[in-house]
């Protein structure tokens, strides 16, 4: 190991990573768990050591819990992969139209039946509009923001929107390094308190830079969100 690499704060690298396999494994099956799609428990365990081992490197006591930081690069390097993994799939306009409704109306908890009835859609339609809102991108890539929540799902890109990776690619060409920063973290799963840790500033902070980047997506996007 090069000695660049090294943490005093943590003493050796190969002892901190045995040491913590037992938190990668938490955040593997909080992952796994998560997620409803086929995922390799083995595969999101090698990911997760990568990902413990960028926290071993960049850790700084002054900053907080070492578990902490370390759960939230696990966290980062697992989303990471899973983004890069999961098969892309552009669903029809139609679908996002019917996702739009479904949000705006909060009528979610309801049954395919009820739905179909009230938006006047075919059962078959609304079932692949529910499947689509249960795809970890439309989850990761689709909800609104709340400046002082921080639960799962938060993000800052509206629903009506299509999940090509070159269109995402070019909307954050258009960001300056710090927005970049924070929507790829967000893009990983995180959320805003996470967000905030890892860049080193306020969660109310994180919430402004999101959502100034939902703003200019609008604008990106014609303003055509739902």
């Amino acid at each position: 190991m090069h000695k660049s690499d090294y943490n005093p704060a943590l003493g050796d690298r190969d002892e901190f990573v045995k040491k913590n396999q037992g938190l990668v494994w938490m955040v593997v099956h909080k992952t796994i768990k998560k997620y409803k799609q086929p995922l390799d428990k083995d595969d999101l365990f090698q990911e997760g050591v990568l990902g413990l081992m960028r926290a071993y490197k960049s850790y700084d006591p002054a900053k907080g819990s070492m578990s902490t930081h370390a759960a939230l690069n696990i966290k980062s390097k697992l989303m990471c992969y899973i983004r890069d993994k999961a098969s892309v799939v552009k669903p029809h306009r139609e679908t996002y139209e019917i996702v739009g409704k479904i949000i705006k109306q909060k009528i979610e908890q309801l049954s395919v039946k009820e739905l179909s009835e009230i938006l006047n859609v075919s059962e078959e339609k609304i079932i692949v509009a529910l499947q689509h809102m249960e795809s970890p991108h439309a989850k990761s890539l689709n909800m609104t923001i709340n400046e002082s929540d921080d639960t799962d799902g938060l993000d800052m890109l509206p629903y009506y929107v299509d999940f090509e990776i070159a269109e995402i690619n070019e909307f954050t060409s258009t960001l300056d390094a710090r927005s970049q920063e924070a929507l790829n973290l967000r893009l990983k799963g995180l959320v805003q308190k996470e967000i905030a840790e890892i860049m080193g500033i306020s969660q109310v902070g994180a919430g402004r830079i999101l959502r100034r980047i939902g703003e200019k997506f609008k604008e990106y996007q014609g303003g055509s969100a739902v």
